[in-house]
């Protein structure tokens, strides 16, 4: 499955864009989108500088806002879907380094982890077996297993702006 996001660049500043997702289509309106996600199936979830969250979901070729999620203190640049025990999970990190994580079909934060990182979170990965990757502006890059931290490593003295998981088989 191919997603690809239409407009001004990955960032848009209070002009209009449009996700296009399958076949789906969908307008909006809203001040600085800084990142979006999708889970596997159903859902997208999109971040903004206005320090939401949205949730939308894919249902008969169509995406229909389930949630706004507005408990961030800071602007979100970072979002994820997680697995975790046959549950879906968000995760979110806002520019103040905390990490939220919402049930998406509960539509409610279940956790915030108030320092996560001790710099804005700049991004947000599906790792395996549940784990959730996150990187920091201040160096750091860390394994989360739901809101526990398993593993952090000091990769750069400036910003690490992105941690993947690769698997060669």
């Amino acid at each position: 499955m191919d997603y690809t996001w239409v407009g001004n660049g990955t960032q848009i500043y209070g002009t209009q864009g449009a996700f296009i997702g399958r076949t789906a289509y969908f307008n909006y309106q809203i001040k600085d989108l800084d990142s979006y996600s999708w889970d596997s199936v159903d859902y997208l979830a999109s971040c903004s500088r206005d320090k939401t969250v949205i949730v939308w979901r894919y249902e008969n070729e169509t995406l229909d806002k389930v949630c706004t999620i507005r408990e961030h203190t800071s602007f979100v640049n970072s979002v994820c879907f997680a697995s975790i025990d046959d549950k879906l999970y968000l995760y979110s990190g806002d520019s103040s380094g905390a990490l939220l994580i919402t049930d998406v079909l509960a539509q409610e934060v279940c956790r915030k982890v108030e320092k996560a990182h001790n710099d804005n979170i700049c991004s947000l990965h599906r790792g395996e077996m549940g784990t959730v990757l996150s990187s920091c502006w201040d160096g750091t890059a860390k394994v989360w297993q739901f809101e526990d931290k398993i593993k952090e490593y000091k990769v750069s003295s400036t910003a690490c702006w992105d941690f993947k998981q690769y698997s060669i088989d």
